[in-house]
This record gives C-alpha cells, sequence and structure tokens, in this order.
C-alpha cells in the first residue's frame, strides 16, 4: 500500500470522527430509564378536644423512573458548552409508613403512604469535554410534581378508619451530574445522577369515623440513576 494512499485513509478516519465526536450547537431529543429511591421525613399531629400529639417518620422505597426530554445546547468555548432542557416522567416508587402508634389508642396503627404522580422540569446544563467523545455535565433543574398521600387508621380487629387520600403539585430542586458519550453524529449514550429536594407539604386534616383529626407534614426526597439515549438534530 503506497504512502498517498495510507495517508488518504488516515485523514478520512480522522474526519470522520472528528465530525461527530466534537460539540456542536443544536436542539435534541431523547428518552431514558432507571431506578429511584424516594425518602421523606414527616410527622403526624393528631388534635382531639383534649390533646395535641405529633409523631416524626423517615420512610423510603425503590422503584423505577422513566423520562422523555427536550433541549438545546450551544458551545461558548471548545471547552465549555452551555444548554437548557425540558423534561417530564413518571416515578414508581413508594413510601409506606405503618406502625405509629398514638399513646392515648395503644390499639391504633396510622398508616402513611406516599407516592409521585409525575415529575416535569425545566434545568439549565453547563457540561465540559474529557476527549473527543466523552463529555461531562453539571445540572440544576426546577421542579414541578404532583404528589398523594394517604392516611389511613387501622385499629387492633383491623377495621380501617379510613381517611382520605390527597394530591398536590410540590415544587423543587434538582442538582445533577451527566456524562454523555457520542456514539454518532447524531446519536449519543448518557448516564443521570440526579437528587431532588421538594418543599414541605401539610396537608388539610384528615377526619376519621371517630371524629379524630390528623394533619401530616412531609418533605420528599428523591436520587435517581438513569440511563438513556439522545438524537440531535
Amino acid at each position: 500500500m503506497s504512502s498517498v494512499l495510507k495517508s488518504t485513509i488516515l485523514m478520512t478516519v480522522l474526519c470522520a470522527t472528528s465530525s461527530f465526536s466534537h460539540p456542536r450547537a443544536g436542539f435534541y431529543v431523547g428518552a431514558e430509564a432507571g431506578w429511584t429511591k424516594q425518602k421523606g421525613t414527616g410527622t403526624v399531629t393528631q388534635r382531639t378536644p383534649t390533646h395535641v400529639f405529633s409523631s416524626s417518620f423517615s420512610p423510603s422505597s425503590s422503584g423505577t423512573i422513566g423520562m422523555i426530554f427536550s433541549g438545546y445546547e450551544s458551545p461558548l468555548s471548545p471547552s465549555f458548552l452551555l444548554g437548557s432542557e425540558i423534561f417530564a416522567g413518571m416515578d414508581s416508587s413508594k413510601f409506606k409508613e405503618s406502625d405509629v402508634p398514638d399513646p392515648t389508642e395503644p390499639d391504633d396503627v396510622r398508616i402513611n403512604k406516599l407516592s409521585q404522580k409525575y415529575k416535569t422540569g425545566i434545568s439549565i446544563i453547563a457540561g465540559t469535554p474529557l476527549s473527543d467523545i466523552v463529555t461531562i455535565y453539571g445540572k440544576a433543574a426546577l421542579l414541578n410534581s404532583r404528589f398523594s398521600l394517604q392516611h389511613q387508621v387501622v385499629n387492633s380487629t383491623l377495621a380501617g378508619y379510613s381517611g382520605s387520600t390527597q394530591s398536590k403539585n410540590l415544587l423543587g430542586v434538582e442538582p445533577g451530574v451527566r456524562v454523555k458519550v457520542a456514539l454518532t453524529h447524531n446519536l449519543a449514550a448518557q448516564l443521570d445522577a440526579n437528587y431532588s429536594f421538594y418543599q414541605t407539604w401539610k396537608t388539610k386534616n384528615f377526619s376519621t369515623v371517630d371524629g379524630l383529626n390528623y394533619c401530616v407534614k412531609v418533605s420528599p426526597r428523591n436520587f435517581a440513576l438513569i440511563a438513556g439515549i439522545s438524537y440531535k438534530f
């Protein structure tokens, strides 16, 4: 093989590689899925005509999460990218806290069930290339997510003093990191790690059939590790 042919092949490979590996401006869409762990801290307060009683709880649970997203990014320099992204998804994690006894009613057990119905948000992303095909990002997102909380009181005969279910949209913030690997000129694989902090939710009173009123206050927290793929136009 002649030296001219070798040089031509080498230049072709280098040009083909650089055509997709270096960050470029553009819109993109994608989807991702993974594992999430939900935690929460809260208190349950019971009010009767004669006393007020409060107890705390801090449960956790794991589940799956799926997201779709769309965004735009642009390199401001060879070593710095800046962009924005909108996203929406579903989270299957739920936590259930039980065995929170009321000392005035030793035969009763209270049960709290918190679930996240959906998650939406907008984020600012900033990245820097680590190599020709790998870019690392830092992210900061503002969240708006729907949560549902069910509170029940069960006595020793398992006859439920059923409380109602309440739902509310909570605002939150979510810092995170992302590693993206370019696969082709348009296609990239990515791995995200995010931690979500939500505002404290104080429910309206749950009224039970025995005439007692309960108020639940909870602060949800979520950690997610998710992998996905994106397509840049």
